[in-house]
């Protein structure tokens, strides 16, 4: 039989990756179907029109997928009622935030989603099954977990507003999916989803939430202000939140070039500390599923970072103010101002090095002995106001000595890290175990152009202030960040590996079993720990001029 094929028939089959060839068997083995624009058939997960004399391709779709509700037992309803008053009542119980902002614009009917019968359904469809069904399954998920989904049109439009993450929710969504409640028309615009977004994100003062948004669009900004402005609502929840807020940008179509908004809000968050990745999956459900079980698996993360280990319970993380990780690095700052910076005189600070030694029976000795400022023209330190990294375990400001008229910087830049003296002795113990390895004799003879490691020295500032009391600070040089590169993060993962490794005590118990039983050498400690976070990655010009240097 032959088909007649239109442009517009033959750009849906490509759009949906349908071969002729399935036409040609849906006609001859499919279920015809009534239809006003002509004969229907439906075959093998795919509608096809033809017209009525069969020699001409109309169009062609994938069958909606049919989803079905789950059945709650009565117990699990009246201990969700329970939960969701305690969910609106007390925010302190919540242990995460999730707002989804999903594009509701006119494009959002196009239906090239392999698995669905239009974008926004697909989007729909992933939310009930990808994220919150599958966390609920997983049991990464329950009611202190809250919801909201806005819908992002003309105007903003609040859909679901925190609710807890139930099967409740999931059955509600799946009813506005089967009865098909979902309208796209009009143009996206992205500023009112977003300032509606950053309502309910900070709707919870509660700082042991974990925070997630997810910003899905199949294309630019219909704003009619600078793109400045939208970048700017993203900046101002990197500011507030950091590493606390999870942000995912998904982009839904075939062409990369219409998601430039979306990648520079992706790479404005991580300028402040906000875990972001933006993702453009295949046009199917199980890609764009796929996503969404991502962003839920570093939610998931991001709660585990926050859990205090002997308590169970996720812990209050501090508020602070971030300034941009861009311009902390790449700033060269020659005189500070109060406006920005903290400053102490010399008789209000003191300065702690590090020193340990093995005395002669072999047991490890060590004390913090006082230190004048590493530049002789010093008289006062100054410490940024606003962080500009963060970890797991600790905040990072921009630190400076300052000369006698309480402005100008002396010295080189450094870095201070709010930690407790017990992580300076981990270092400057690895530092120590270090040199004494690389001392050892049958390292000598290594060839020069073999990498070296080596330690940042680092010692403690104690700052006295008159209001804040007395508080110690881990400083080391700032380094080069165009010379290095961090292969590791606080969670254990490696730069290589497929996901982060779950630690448990036996784990870390074998760990240190294994150290225990270490012997290098007679002058070498059996076991030590290490915090070797970069590798300088020296240019080879650098190289040939300092090739006796340790890199």
């Amino acid at each position: 039989m032959i088909i007649k094929e239109t442009e517009h028939a033959r750009q849906r089959r490509a759009e949906r990756g349908i071969d002729k060839k399935d036409l040609q068997a849906a006609l001859k083995y499919g279920e015809e179907h009534p239809c006003k624009f002509g004969r229907k058939y439906k075959y093998n997960g795919l509608t096809y029109i033809v017209s009525w004399n069969k020699k001409k391709e109309i169009t062609c779709y994938a069958n909606a997928f049919k989803m079905k509700k789950v059945n709650i037992p009565g117990k699990m309803l009246e201990h969700a009622y329970v939960t969701k008053k305690r969910v609106e009542q007390d925010p302190s119980c919540w242990k995460s935030n999730t707002v989804i902002v999903v594009d509701t614009s006119g494009s959002m009917r196009e239906s090239d989603v392999w698995g669905a019968s239009s974008r926004l359904n697909a989007v729909w469809l992933c939310v009930a099954l990808d994220f919150i069904a599958h966390r609920l399954e997983s049991g990464n998920a329950g009611p202190y977990d809250v919801i909201s989904v806005v819908f992002m049109g003309e105007q903003g439009h609040t859909a679901i507003k925190l609710a807890p993450t139930t099967w409740q929710l999931y059955n509600n969504i799946v009813d506005q999916y089967n009865n098909r409640n979902l309208m796209a028309k009009g143009h996206g615009f992205y500023i009112p989803s977003l300032k509606i977004a950053q309502k309910i994100l900070t709707c919870n003062k509660s700082s042991s939430c974990a925070l997630s948004l997810i910003f899905m669009s199949d294309g630019r900004p219909s704003d009619l202000c600078s793109k400045d402005s939208i970048l700017e609502s993203v900046e101002a929840l990197g500011k507030m939140f950091g590493r606390r807020l999870n942000f995912t940008a998904v982009g839904i179509g075939n062409h990369s070039s219409e998601f430039e908004m979306l990648k520079n809000m992706v790479d404005t968050a991580k300028d402040f500390g906000v875990q972001s990745t933006f993702v453009l999956p295949s046009m199917t459900t199980s890609a764009l599923g796929a996503s969404l079980t991502s962003t839920a698996t570093t939610l998931t993360r991001t709660q585990t970072e926050m859990t205090d280990i002997k308590t169970m319970k996720q812990h209050n993380v501090r508020e602070v103010i971030r300034e941009s990780r861009r311009k902390a690095l790449e700033e060269v700052v020659t005189s500070v101002s109060l406006e920005d910076y903290y400053l102490y005189r010399l008789d209000n600070v003191q300065r702690y090095v590090y020193h340990e030694w093995r005395d002669e029976n072999r047991k490890l000795q060590y004390f913090y002995d006082t230190a004048e400022m590493q530049h002789p023209m010093a008289k006062f330190v100054a410490m940024n106001k606003k962080v500009f990294g963060e970890g797991a375990e600790r905040y990072a400001f921009r630190f400076f000595e300052v000369g006698e008229d309480g402005k100008t910087v002396v010295g080189k830049p450094l870095v201070a890290k709010e930690v407790d003296l017990c992580l300076t002795v981990v270092k400057n113990t690895g530092n120590v175990l270090f040199k004494l390895f690389v001392g050892h004799s049958s390292l000598h003879d290594i060839d020069k152009a073999t990498p070296r490691v080596t330690f940042l020295d680092c010692s403690v500032y104690e700052l006295n202030d008159n209001y804040l009391g007395k508080q110690s600070v881990l400083v080391e040089e700032k380094i080069d960040h165009m010379k290095w590169h961090k292969w590791n993060t606080n969670n254990g993962y490696v730069e290589g590996m497929e996901e982060v490794p779950e630690f448990t005590h036996d784990k870390l118990k074998a760990a240190f079993d294994h150290l225990a039983k270490l012997e290098l050498h007679d002058d070498v400690p059996k076991f030590g720990i290490g915090d070797l976070d970069a590798i300088y990655e020296d240019d080879e010009e650098d190289e040939t001029e300092n090739e006796d240097s340790e890199g």
